[in-house]
């Protein structure tokens, strides 16, 4: 979640960077913060609400749970791009999956998916993983870059759950767009939804279901990566 989008899945790493978390390893941009290039605000934030919103960031992705959601980019031409999406985790397994792509670790390892002969999905193993506890850790002293401390690139505020961010310096690519809003599931933690409003597009993230307890088959890549439910 706290990482670039490299690779064979820059499509996934992009969206799941937007749902709430980032809810695969893309969206944070730990290379580094960008550069200010000039302030459109000096005044810094409060700062209870922003963190909240990492204590809120830190139990999603401690947390266990199933979000089937639906994801939506709407661009300044008015073009549109809708999928679904499926995420689940039970620490240390996780599976977000979207339009084809996979992002699974089980246990230890990560887990490499790929298209078979026959439409489906089969994995192998794809090494290993880092320690789930110090992923998460990593992702937070980042995001924490983000939303804290005098040169903070956003200022938080909260309401009823959600958490806004507005950008306060104006930047040629900021991380979470002009302006962001992520909301969590009460019970369990869990991306509920998420919005994320950039100059080119707006992408929305909206769960449709959310379920406290995984099943076996709710963390199965080649089950969803296959097209969901069997």
């Amino acid at each position: 979640m706290a990482r670039p989008a490299t690779g064979a899945r820059p499509l996934l790493a992009t969206i799941a960077g937007l749902v709430a978390g980032a809810l695969a390893t893309a969206a944070l941009a730990v290379s580094g913060l960008p550069h200010r290039t000039r302030a459109t605000s000096t005044v810094a934030a409060p700062a209870h609400p922003a963190q909240d919103f990492l204590v809120q960031w830190r139990r999603m992705r401690l947390g266990t749970w199933a979000v089937d959601a639906r994801f939506e980019r709407v661009t300044q031409a008015g073009r549109r791009l809708q999928i679904r999406l499926h995420m689940a985790q039970r620490p240390p397994d996780r599976l977000i999956t979207g339009l084809g792509s996979i992002d699974a670790r089980r246990g230890g390892e990560r887990l490499a998916c790929a298209p078979d002969a026959d439409g489906g999905v089969h994995c192998r193993d794809g090494g290993p993983a880092p320690a789930y506890d110090a992923d998460v850790a990593q992702e937070l002293d980042y995001l924490r870059r983000y939303v804290l401390g005098a040169g903070a690139l956003y200022r938080v505020a909260e309401s009823r759950g959600c958490y806004t961010l507005r950008l306060r310096f104006r930047l040629p690519s900021p991380p979470y767009g002009e302006q962001a809003r992520f909301c969590f599931d009460r019970p369990t933690g869990a991306p509920i939804r998420s919005e994320i409003v950039r100059k080119e597009a707006r992408d929305q993230t909206v769960a449709v279901s959310v379920r406290a307890r995984p099943t076996d088959a709710d963390l199965d890549p080649e089950r969803w990566g296959g097209g969901g439910r069997g």
